[in-house]
């Protein structure tokens, strides 16, 4: 949820605190219009024994039995909702893998330059200030290449 909303959070506090006892909406999309968000503060508010009713939507009242269910119902379809998009993320990303997309954040550093200033003699923060990186970055990808074959052909004979 928007973080500028001071009242939703002003609002929350006071459900908190039990200085209020229900939350009253005229609807719902003028309460919140996504649906995680939705039923994340009624769960919030839930927690907190403050009940949620709204005024047009009558089957949204948690005081009730059938809005009890209702509260449910939508909780299942956004569950749902976002089980699909997990879903559709992992597909799309073991088809990018399969026709060999690199994915992830680009290498801000050259790691063959890196192996070449190692296999220099320079020290892991001297490496480090000339490629503009941490010595820790450095460590971890000196490792990570020592693992990978090519590069420790490289490094062992000084290329």
């Amino acid at each position: 949820m928007k973080q500028n909303r001071p009242q939703y959070q002003r609002l929350l506090e006071d459900a908190r605190r039990r200085k209020i006892d229900a939350v009253l909406v005229y609807k719902l999309d003028r309460f919140s219009r996504i649906l995680k968000e939705l039923v994340n503060t009624m769960g919030l508010l839930k927690e907190y024994g403050v009940d949620f009713i709204s005024y047009s939507e009558k089957d949204f009242d948690s005081t009730t039995a059938s809005g009890k269910l209702m509260f449910h119902i939508v909780a299942a379809f956004s569950q749902f909702e976002r089980d699909m998009i997990s879903e559709r993320t992992k597909l799309k990303l073991t088809h990018l893998k399969a026709k060999g997309v690199k994915l992830g954040r680009p290498q801000k550093v050259n790691v063959q330059e890196i192996f070449d200033l190692r296999v220099q003699g320079r020290s892991l923060s001297q490496i480090g200030s000339e490629v503009g990186c941490d010595k820790s970055t450095v460590s971890k990808l000196l490792k990570k290449g020592n693992s990978m074959p090519q590069q420790r052909e490289c490094a062992e004979h000084g290329r």
